[in-house]
């Protein structure tokens, strides 16, 4: 593990006779000093934690694997820090799924960081792969990359670290890659004002948001191009949704820019007007809407 050695226990000189002619003392200050040791980072392993889910703001089950670079002991701990991108960490009572024997306890550090305790077991060997899944994490609430993990360490009960994670050994688990939420399997809907061919008038945009939609968040929409028209430069607030709305038309994709409101939660029906849309200038379906998306 960690820390300092403490001071080294003799050193001395003798004859032949084993009659002492040097001898260090600690009261003379003349014993080698402690030697501080540094934690082992898990033989070089890097660890992994894997999601059942990787869709934006989902409640999943996150499995950590690490292999062991010393020992660890029977009381011993980890500690497992996750990006503060992740919504929260309250993983209940964790499972032992291979490596490692007794009980778990967990204990929430913070909302993204828990340590788990362990009794009534034996000490595990160096080299062993030990997994263990944690049952009730939140994913980060957008798309994309959740950074690297922040820690990952094991310790003795007092708490001296004896392997740890670091970003320079590139042994911290790796950044998980999220996809959208896809509006709590919601459809969306678009409605024009008039159903006659060519007519312009306005649409009714209505969706229900599966993940919370920030006050300077965005809505993307794309038109069949089966639509003659879209030149909308306004928008109109409708329920669910607050504040301003700026926006901007590039072909048949129409760009919502909200400002001064406040954050929208996830499950909410949110309904907005857009103004200039001049339909196809046929009877029949338009076919499905290209793109509808959250930002």
């Amino acid at each position: 593990f960690a820390g300092s050695s403490g001071a080294f226990v003799a050193l001395y000189t003798t004859l032949s006779t084993d009659v002492k002619i040097d001898e260090a003392t600690s009261g003379s200050t003349t014993l080698p000093p402690a030697v501080t040791f540094t934690p082992s980072t898990f033989g070089g392993n890097a660890g992994t934690v894997t999601l059942a889910s990787t869709v934006a703001g989902a409640t999943t089950a996150a499995t950590l694997t690490f292999t062991t670079g010393n020992p660890f002991p029977a009381d011993g701990r980890i500690f497992l820090e996750f990006p503060t991108t992740f919504t929260d960490v309250n993983s209940g009572s964790s499972v032992i799924v291979s490596g490692i024997d007794g009980n778990l306890a967990t204990n929430i550090y913070t909302t993204n960081a828990l340590t788990l305790t362990r009794s009534g077991g034996s000490e595990v060997a160096a080299g062993t792969e030990i997994t263990i899944t944690l049952p009730t994490v939140v994913n980060q609430l957008f798309a994309g990359s959740s950074g690297l993990f922040v820690a990952l360490y094991t310790s003795t009960s007092s708490g001296a670290k004896i392997d740890e994670a670091t970003g320079g050994s590139s042994t911290l688990p790796p950044a998980i890659t999220f996809t959208p939420s896809t509006f709590g399997g919601n459809a969306g809907a678009v409605t024009p004002a008039s159903l006659v061919a060519g007519a312009t008038g306005s649409a009714d945009l209505v969706f229900t948001t599966g993940n919370p939609l920030p006050p300077n968040g965005k809505i993307v929409l794309e038109f069949p191009t089966t639509f003659h028209a879209i030149a909308a430069t306004s928008a109109t607030a409708g329920t669910g949704i607050d504040g301003s709305l700026g926006v901007s038309t590039s072909g048949r994709t129409v760009t919502i820019t909200r400002s001064g409101g406040t954050q929208i939660t996830a499950g909410t029906q949110v309904t907005v007007t857009i103004p200039s849309v001049t339909n196809q200038k046929f009877a029949g379906s338009s076919g499905a809407f290209v793109a509808l998306y959250t930002t």
